[in-house]
């Protein structure tokens, strides 16, 4: 379960409860995504934001095809990290915290934009390790650090909130 803070006053030896008041204020309603893309890959990604059909494009290319999409998915609050390993061709999108969805959080995609997996929260914590979220107004906080490309760019590394790092396989899905 997330962790919401409560607010409670003691009036007379009788406590008032005031309701759940989030971890931190914020407003934040936009979008943002960085790349985290292996050198040494053979094909490229770009995604961005198209606003006016608040949707995410994916663009794709090898040098010798291309392929644009829209893709299904992170909606029009998103701050995503851009996962491109080397040895494959699928790329994944990290939602690293807006939203307070728990679900798709880690989505793989195959070049053409079809989603090939989607991880939640409950796919990848601990239930201690899901104690431990925090949520404010408009985010969640799941992810200790930032995502990174680990065995020798192959992986996605996902540093979660209670102090253990994650594997995702790009390449075949799996944790």
């Amino acid at each position: 379960m997330i962790r919401r803070h409560f607010l409670g006053i003691s009036l007379g030896g009788a406590a008032l409860a005031l309701g759940a008041m989030e971890a931190r204020a914020d407003d934040c309603s936009g979008t943002s995504i960085e790349s985290l893309t292996d050198p040494r890959a053979l094909h490229k990604v770009t995604v961005s934001f198209v606003a006016n059909e608040k949707k995410w494009r994916a663009i794709w290319t090898d040098g010798k095809s291309r392929q644009e999409t829209l893709l299904t998915g992170p909606g029009d609050h998103a701050h995503l990290v851009l996962a491109v390993p080397y040895d494959t061709p699928r790329f994944a999108l990290v939602d690293t915290g807006a939203g307070h969805h728990l679900d798709g959080r880690v989505r793989i995609y195959e070049p053409n934009g079809k989603l090939v997996r989607s991880l939640g929260l409950k796919d990848l914590m601990t239930k201690k390790e899901l104690d431990q979220v925090v949520q404010s107004k408009s985010h969640v906080q799941w992810l200790s650090g930032k995502p990174t490309l680990g065995r020798g760019g192959r992986t996605l590394e996902l540093p979660l909130v209670g102090g253990r790092n994650i594997t995702v396989s790009v390449a075949d899905s799996t944790l």
